[in-house]
């Protein structure tokens, strides 16, 4: 007998689900029964779901094969946890049956944690009424994973009139951002 263990999504953001094909394969000389893999989830995952339940039978975290696994067959399942923290997790499997010893196999998932910071301030601190103001506003991306689709909203006093912005990105790897509003 032989187990595999495929991560679906390697890598996903705290707060996504996390997917495992699970293959139990006949690689002996008769028949085997009682075919089972049994689940050990690591902290910060959780068990969501499996698809293939015509299949696969679910009892606690041990799954059972509904029929004779035969010569040179194989059979697998779908496993979905939902990630709650950041880092990476090892998950392990036991398979067995009535006629084989006990196999064991594990893949990681690596949950990274999106996170953002915003600091705005003005250039010009002390200026008169008919002149410009400039305020630099700095976007850092603070999380492990690039971000996309990011905006800054300007909620602009009733006083104020808008001019002209400018935006430099110093590094994408960085993920530092700034943006000059002149009012």
């Amino acid at each position: 007998m032989k187990v595999t263990k495929k991560s679906l999504t390697p890598s996903v953001k705290v707060g996504e689900q996390t997917l495992f094909l699970i293959t139990v394969e006949n690689t002996g000389r008769i028949d085997l029964g009682n075919v089972f893999v049994e689940e050990q989830i690591p902290d910060g995952l959780t068990y969501a779901d499996y698809h293939d339940k015509s299949l696969w039978r679910k009892d606690g975290n041990t799954f059972y094969y509904n029929n004779v696994l035969k010569v040179g067959e194989s059979a697998n399942f779908t496993i979905i946890f939902n990630t709650h923290i950041n880092g990476t997790f090892v998950n392990c499997v036991v398979a067995g049956s009535n006629e084989t010893e006990n196999k064991t196999t594990n893949n990681t998932t690596t949950v990274k944690k999106p996170g953002i910071d915003v600091n705005k301030k003005s250039l010009t601190p002390r200026v008169k009424s008919g002149e410009q103001t400039k305020f630099l506003i700095t976007v850092w991306n603070t999380g492990e994973l690039d971000l996309g689709n990011v905006f800054v909203k300007e909620t602009m006093p009733a006083d104020l009139e808008y001019a002209d912005y400018t935006i430099r990105i110093f590094g994408e790897k960085m993920g530092i951002s700034s943006i000059t509003i002149i009012f």
